[in-house]
């Protein structure tokens, strides 16, 4: 549910007192060089547009060769050194092993170690830093889509009183409640209903999965870990934590840099804050601050002692 609020796109708005043109700028002649440097602009801007959205798909095709090929590594890892354990009449299987198919056993600790939680964290590390790479050509492409609807579509359509209903793309995406009729209700476009833009994380169910995986190894590996305490030497035990730890911070500083990447506009734009909120300023704040409270429910599950003891030292601080 974090991951989702923090991948959710804000709807994007122009700050401060919107541009207004009056019914001469409709009456524009082709020829003129007001009319031919703003279609010049129109044209550059559409093909930004376009440009951004090709290359939004494929980053989004290459999250999938980039981490696909670290997870290979992590399978062929597993696999190479295979120990497979046919049972022969009268046998008993080893307990450490795991039944794969009829007199096929494999050892857990081929998947559930060290290597494999590092191997998982830099594939996720890789898809959030190409999820931060998409999320900056969204946000350039709704950028230069409010520039088409204020100084473009607005100056020749918005004033047109031959065709009041006549629209823009820009304009037709960002409808608004201000634009709604008397009793049909809130009609809102693609770029303005907050709640319809939850859809736009998909493009991240790939880095979802992997963080989904790659926690739940780590919180298996950290626990037997503690079990081996008494069985491997101290230093060994705490290479591992040194390991995993690097691991954990490899993996939650992206999401962070996510958080405020993916929230944070320009000085003249404002979006709007929570799905139910208003737009303004330094949304951006919440966001970084949502990612922290995911990273200590992790700490707190992989040692809930030391959050305590850190708990209560900032407690003694404050008092």
């Amino acid at each position: 549910m974090i991951l989702l609020f923090i991948s959710w796109f804000p709807p994007l708005e122009l700050k401060g007192e919107l541009p207004s043109f009056d019914e001469s700028y409709t009456e524009l002649e082709k020829d003129s060089p007001t009319f031919l440097v703003l279609m010049e602009e129109h044209k550059k801007v559409t093909q930004e547009i376009k440009m951004r959205q090709e290359w939004e798909d494929d980053w989004f095709h290459n999250k999938f060769l980039l981490a696909g090929i670290l997870i290979l590594g992590f399978v062929a890892y597993v696999l190479m050194p295979f120990e497979w354990e046919s049972l022969k009449p009268g046998n008993k299987p080893n307990p450490q092993t795991r039944l794969i198919s009829d007199g096929v056993y494999l050892k857990p600790e081929l998947i559930f170690n060290t290597p494999t939680c590092l191997t998982l964290a830099l594939a996720c590390a890789i898809s959030l830093i190409i999820d931060i790479h998409i999320r900056t050509h969204i946000s350039a492409a709704a950028q230069a889509g409010l520039w088409i609807k204020y100084h473009v579509e607005d100056t020749f359509l918005g004033s047109n009183k031959c065709y009041p209903e006549l629209k823009g793309w820009e304009t037709f995406l960002r409808n608004s409640c201000e634009n709604e009729h008397n009793g049909e209700g809130c009609k809102k476009g693609m770029n303005t209903d907050a709640f319809y833009r939850f859809l736009w994380p998909h493009l991240h169910v790939l880095t979802w999965l992997i963080y989904i995986i790659y926690m739940t190894l780590l919180f298996r590996v950290w626990r037997e870990s503690k079990i081996d305490e008494g069985k491997i030497s101290k230093s060994k035990i705490n290479e591992r934590k040194k390991i995993l730890g690097f691991g954990f911070f490899l993996v939650h500083f992206p999401i962070v840099m996510f958080a405020w990447v993916g929230h944070t506009f320009p000085s003249m734009f404002e979006s709007q804050s929570w799905p139910w909120g208003e737009f303004g300023d330094g949304a951006e704040g919440y966001y970084i601050m949502l990612s922290v409270v995911l990273i200590v429910i992790n700490l707190f599950y992989l040692n809930p002692r030391w959050i305590i003891e850190k708990l209560a030292k900032l407690a003694k601080v404050n008092e």
